[in-house]
């Protein structure tokens, strides 16, 4: 596992603001106001944002999905 935890941090880049609490809890939905049927989506709860890998971002949005899939 070393190794590859390595591999990571060596590719690891600071170069996009990120949410840092990217979850399910902290999307906003509401309607859209112009497209029908649509539905927009706002981030919130910004307090832990950083310059930080955007993989950080997309790789806690679905382990919360699949945790609270687990978690019934």
């Amino acid at each position: 596992v070393k190794p590859l935890l390595d591999e990571l941090e060596e590719s690891w880049e600071f170069s996009h603001l990120i949410h840092g609490d990217a979850a399910f809890r902290n999307l906003l939905f509401r309607a859209a106001q112009r497209t029908p049927l649509a539905l927009e989506l706002r981030w919130v709860d910004w307090e832990t944002a950083a310059w930080s890998d955007p993989h950080w971002d997309f790789a806690l949005f679905f382990w919360d999905m699949i945790d609270a899939y687990l978690q019934g």
